[in-house]
């Protein structure tokens, strides 16, 4: 399947925080979030161990060929330690508040030990990115999340250890344009931010 510019840097930035777990035989990955499976789809093609979670049983019905269970809003149908590293794109933004620590609590919890955790989420200090935001209708009640606060968020959930970085601050439409976008990814300037946590790192800021 074709893949737009924005979901292969995204593809880029995953490989480069997770490529090591991806490439790991027998490495069990979650898309949290995965609605109709668009990024799964290719995290199925690097690790046979990816699979997704959604609230939207009408998102999962489009996800045909991968492995998909609805997401009940509490808890994570999988057993505790069982994920090795877990996503969620552009998802948190669209958690009610007062449910996000419980639900990223929930994420640890079927992390194993070594287990790595990324979120992905809209740059509010970005104007484009409130601008697209605020015209589109699936993030009409979305409340987005500034690098600090996601941070703190992870933190308060008992993710001791987070780096991050942004992305999308140039249009990544060629390679060239890619790797300018890679350099700029300690500045606040990206359309997106990324926070990680691994047990092997130390805290950036």
């Amino acid at each position: 399947a074709s893949v737009d510019n924005a979901l292969k840097s995204k593809l880029v930035l995953i490989d480069s925080l997770l490529g090591d777990v991806l490439s790991t035989p027998g490495s069990r990955v979650l898309d949290f979030g995965c609605g109709t499976g668009l990024l799964l789809q290719h995290l199925g093609g690097l690790c046979a161990g990816a699979f997704g979670l959604d609230v939207s049983l009408q998102s999962l019905k489009a996800t045909r060929g991968l492995r998909t269970a609805q997401f009940d809003g509490k808890q994570i149908p999988l057993a505790s330690n069982s994920l090795d590293c877990a996503l969620a794109v552009c998802v948190f933004h669209h958690i009610t508040e007062s449910k996000r620590a419980d639900i990223l609590a929930e994420l640890g919890r079927v992390l194993n030990p070594q287990g790595k955790l990324v979120i992905i989420e809209h740059n509010p200090f970005n104007p484009l990115t409130r601008w697209v935001v605020g015209r589109c209708e699936f993030d009409r009640h979305a409340e987005l999340l500034s690098p600090g606060q996601l941070q703190r968020l992870m933190m308060s959930a008992g993710f001791s250890t987070i780096s991050r970085g942004h992305f999308f601050a140039v249009p990544p439409w060629t390679k060239w344009l890619s790797r300018a976008d890679a350099m700029l990814a300690r500045l606040p300037l990206g359309a997106q931010h990324y926070g990680m946590y691994t047990p092997a790192t130390q805290t950036e800021y």
